[in-house]
């Protein structure tokens, strides 16, 4: 963090008995008095409840023991606390931070008087306890004053970057802070300051990232940075919407969690991808700033962005107003919707030097379509020099004769903006699922009901998250079956995800899904209606038909299902998967598919499936989901039908 900390403090007991013989070394009588006041002081705190004051709660990151009384604290930098239990004791943390308040002028903390490097701890103790400058001097911070200066806090705004498919970390969107100075955030927030938490991952990669995430493997880090670095990121390089949330906090409340941020510096906690993750972390800034918020109280068990958000917002009078900030892919394909195809495919041609801009074809087009042309050209020039699919050298040149060629055409109006998504983010379903319903496979009736903690499937209400995408984590389906009266687990899916990436000329993204977990084998042979592992992926390509209401995927897929019953243990599968994903309004959705499975051991029977999915969304909260399907051993499948109410919570 930027003027922040540097050197690790000292171990807490260090620093208690530091302070002891600092004390003892003062005049007789100065070290009484400061001793006098001190106990004081935690007198009065003690009166007061200070130690289990939400505020003081807040800045010491504590969380109530899940079982059992006591505290601990998120934090699990040791530096963080003074008193050797500090991280689990809250009145001996206070304790020990106004002891170490009276430390004399030179006492020195990683470069700082202990006053200084905790600002907003010495700001709120002040505050309630009115210190006597005559008894407690208060030091001159230079290094925190000039930082808090630098950044001249006078708005927050809750920052949210849409979901990424292709990056791990960042398929549920992430979250952030911006600190917007007087008059900015109407003008140029880029230039404002956003204070970020991440886990420190170093150049891991695929498995070793996934399970160090999921067991808190990475220590993450508070940072405050330009905001443009993270626009950039977030917006040009991974073609994520950029949602803004600007927050009704007070003067006085974003001082005190500026201040906080500062103790934070470089001190870490273990990053944990489902629950302690960027979204908790800058949750718990808030509740800093305005403690009966009581944010981070929801999350115990899992911090999803999108659910953080909506939390946000949902506290009464705290949102001023949400602003949409479209991403660089949003906006080419916005300006590709407002024109046909010979015009799509010009504008391509020109981007990549086939066509030059002041050429015969361009200039035969009218003026408003050579001006939508060339500022195409120009736009997706920019976003593969960004992206690094375009060297300078080649980039600088083209761009230049764009601009040129465009500055040459006059009275044309600019294209509109790109429409706002009617469903915000925070405005989607919730994240957890509960279903039940009745349905009929195979010639017998049954009763499911299913359980999915995260996040959203292809078919949920599509409002607020990005179309063609899929991550439901932990979904557990059982059924009754009438007629044998016996309780069935027919899935627990570990995670399965899909990506339906639409192509086109200009954006050409591999579509792609994984899923693990367990499921129930309808195939025939020994191993019928068994319980077997699965691990399964594939690859494809998709398109858009009609506009973008219709994806049409094809995928080549590979399937391991594990169990004692089947040949060698293991069966291995192969084959193709059509689908039409199809939302024909917002609140209908269908998708329909069909797969082939070659059982590469020769000696189980291929598999078999054709089906229609649909979803219709009744309320915010409830969704009837309807399935009819023809599955099953590929020369006897059977029909199965199900249908089920859905709700979101």
């Amino acid at each position: 963090m930027s003027g922040a900390r540097t050197a690790r403090r000292p171990g807490a007991g260090l620093l208690l008995t530091a302070l002891a013989l600092l004390l003892t070394v003062l005049p007789g009588s100065a070290a009484a008095r400061d001793s006098a006041y001190l106990n004081d002081l935690l007198a009065q705190a003690e009166r007061d409840g200070l130690a289990e004051h939400r505020r003081w709660i807040a800045l010491g990151h504590y969380l109530p023991n899940l079982i059992g009384d006591g505290w601990r604290g998120v934090i699990d930098s040791p530096g963080f606390f003074i008193a050797p239990e500090g991280k689990t004791d809250p009145a001996a943390e206070l304790a020990a931070t106004l002891g170490a308040f009276f430390a004399p002028a030179g006492t020195i903390i990683n470069d700082q008087h202990p006053q200084c490097a905790f600002p907003a701890r010495y700001d709120w103790l002040k505050a309630k306890l009115k210190f006597d400058p005559a008894r407690l001097p208060e030091r001159a911070c230079s290094r925190f004053e000039a930082w808090f200066e630098a950044i001249d806090p006078h708005q927050v705004t809750l920052v949210f970057p849409s979901a990424y498919m292709n990056q791990p970390s960042s398929m549920f969107g992430h979250t952030l802070l911006r600190i917007d100075r007087p008059g900015q955030a109407g003008q140029s927030p880029l230039t404002a300051y956003a204070i970020n938490y991440g886990a420190a991952t170093g150049s891991d990669g695929g498995v070793v990232f996934a399970f160090k995430g999921l067991a808190g493997g990475y220590p993450g880090y508070f940072s405050i940075m330009p905001y443009y670095e993270k626009v950039k990121d977030y917006s040009d390089l991974e073609n994520r919407d950029i949602w803004e949330y600007r927050l009704n906090l007070g003067p006085d409340e974003i001082r005190l969690m500026l201040r906080h941020v500062w103790e934070l510096g470089q001190e870490y906690a273990d990053y944990y991808f489902f629950d302690e993750n960027c979204s908790y972390h800058l949750l718990s800034l808030l509740e800093v700033a305005r403690p009966e918020l009581d944010l981070t109280g929801e999350y115990r068990w899992w911090a999803i962005p999108t659910d953080t958000v909506r939390s946000v917002v949902a506290r009464s009078g705290l949102l001023s107003e949400a602003v949409y900030r479209p991403s660089a892919r949003r906006e080419i394909d916005h300006r590709l919707a407002l024109i046909d195809a010979e015009s799509r495919d010009l504008a391509y041609r020109v981007s990549q030097g086939e066509v030059p801009p002041d050429g015969p074809r361009i200039a035969a087009l009218p003026d408003a379509g050579r001006a939508a042309v060339l500022e195409l050209a120009y736009e997706y020039l920019q976003y593969q020099f960004r992206a690094g699919d375009r060297d300078r050298d080649e980039a600088a040149p083209l761009s230049l004769a764009l601009l040129r060629a465009r500055s040459g055409i006059d009275g044309v109006a600019p294209i509109p903006p790109v429409p706002e998504p009617e469903v915000r983010p925070d405005q989607g379903h919730e994240s957890a699922r509960l279903s039940a319903g009745l349905g009929r496979i195979d010639g017998r009736d049954f009763v499911e009901l299913a359980l999915r903690p995260a996040y959203h499937d292809l078919l949920d209400p599509p409002g607020g998250y990005l179309p063609g995408t899929q991550i439901d984590f932990l979904n557990i389906v059982l059924r009754h079956f009438r007629r044998s009266g016996t309780v069935s687990l027919e899935q627990v899916s570990l995670v399965d995800i899909r990506s339906v990436s639409p192509r086109n000329k200009f954006f050409r993204p591999i579509s792609w899904r994984v899923r693990t977990g367990v499921e129930r084998f309808r195939r025939g042979g020994e191993a019928d209606n068994d319980v077997v592992g699965v691990a399964a992926g594939g690859a494809g390509l998709a398109y858009p038909l009609f506009g973008d209401r219709v994806l049409a995927s094809a995928f080549a897929d590979l399937d391991l299902l594990g169990a004692p019953d089947l040949p060698d243990k293991v069966l291995v599968d192969i084959g193709p998967s059509l689908g039409l994903l199809i939302y024909a309004t917002p609140r209908w959705t269908l998708n329909l598919q069909g797969e082939y499975r070659f059982a590469l051991d020769g000696s189980s029977e291929d598999a078999f499936l054709a089906g229609l999915e649909q979803s219709l969304t009744l309320t915010p909260a409830l969704a009837v989901r309807l399935t009819t399907a023809y599955r099953g051993p590929a020369d006897n499948p059977f029909t199965e039908i199900r249908g089920a109410l859905h709700w979101y919570f």
